[in-house]
């Protein structure tokens, strides 16, 4: 397994896959997070207001309060509802989805699906040696409209959730088949998410891997 890690992250280097930004938080951050994440109330909305990156928090708080975050276009949600979709596999579930990682919900959050073009996203969050990777796609035409909307990232409890991935490149995708309360929501907007110009398109019919190895060459990294 060790080798075939190495190989794969090899490849993601090669490919030229997105890694996080550096936001360490300090002792200062930390202290300003663990003021906000003691104001949370059951439901409300999360008021913002502190002078670093969104996805510092965000990251924070998976990292060290073992919640999950889920993504959407749709405010004031008091409950997430399983639905049918699909996992990283390609799987048929109906769950709620989230995510332990602290940027990929962001995605989700902020992407328009009413773009009227839109009809395939290629996403990941690969996980290796404790190393993240990304990589955001979509299908060519949908970047003939603008790919963005305002958003919110919902902060979840784990209970109830499983990893479909627990050891694997994909641990940071979670289901739950049952309704989840959310513990807060905190707006986003695309500005918040570090890596909104780095979505390639793809055209229609092509292998994922083939839009794999391409990733990078298509966001001129």
């Amino acid at each position: 397994m060790r080798i075939t890690e190495f190989f794969l992250r090899g490849l993601f280097r090669r490919w030229r896959f997105l890694v996080p930004p550096d936001e360490a938080p300090d002792d200062k951050m930390v202290a300003a997070f663990e003021r906000l994440w003691r104001s949370i109330s059951s439901g409300g909305r999360l008021i913002y207001d502190l002078p670093y990156a969104k996805t510092a928090f965000t990251r924070w708080l998976t990292a060290e309060k073992g919640v999950l975050l889920h993504g959407s276009n749709h405010a004031g949600l008091e409950q997430l509802l399983p639905r049918k979709q699909t996992n990283f596999s390609g799987k048929p579930v109906e769950a709620v989805f989230a995510s332990s990682d602290g940027i990929w919900s962001l995605y989700f959050a902020l992407l328009d699906y009413q773009n009227p073009n839109l009809s395939t996203t290629r996403n990941g969050c690969f996980s290796l040696f404790g190393e993240m990777y990304y990589i955001f796609c979509v299908n060519q035409e949908a970047l003939e409209f603008p790919l963005w909307t305002s958003g919110w990232v919902y902060i979840v409890p784990p209970d109830g959730f499983v990893s479909q991935d627990p050891e694997g490149l994909w641990r940071s995708e979670w289901i739950c088949d049952q309704t989840v309360r959310p513990l807060a929501a905190l707006p986003v907007s695309y500005e918040d998410f570090p890596f909104y110009q780095h979505v390639a398109g793809f055209p229609r019919g092509e292998h994922f891997l083939l839009t794999w190895a391409r990733y990078g060459r298509r966001i001129g990294k």
